[in-house]
């Protein structure tokens, strides 16, 4: 996957958010491949700016797991070892109400609710 603008992030938010469109669908094969994408964009990124979108996508990744196709647990550990005191803070101010709706979301969803609260707070902003 490539990104031809000069900043990724956006593309790997909406991959990311393509992903969890997919997997809500139960199209979990494209769901998968859609966050090793963003992961893969994600980390070539620099740490400060990539970091939250790799946590986000190891959110996500981690969901698929209940189905046998990653490791859950590990992967929610490496997500949340990456979250930063400011989750977001790197990104363009137009994708910050994604990526906290996101970050909501997938944090519910893993069962993290105490972390999840700054986030579902935030995007009801």
């Amino acid at each position: 996957m490539s990104c031809p603008s000069p900043d990724p992030a956006p593309e790997c938010l909406y991959v990311i958010a393509h992903g969890v469109d997919q997997r809500k669908r139960e199209e979990y094969r494209t769901a998968s491949r859609a966050f090793a994408a963003a992961l893969l964009v994600a980390r070539r990124m620099p740490d400060g700016e990539g970091r939250d979108l790799r946590a986000l996508a190891l959110l996500n990744l981690s969901l698929l797991g209940a189905l046998g196709v990653v490791q859950p647990v590990e992967l929610r550990e490496q997500a949340v070892a990456l979250l930063t005191e400011n989750p977001g803070s790197t990104l363009p101010l137009f994708l910050v109400p994604l990526f906290q709706e996101l970050m909501a979301d997938a944090l519910y969803a893993v069962g993290e609710f105490r972390r999840a609260i700054p986030f579902c707070e935030a995007s009801i902003e």
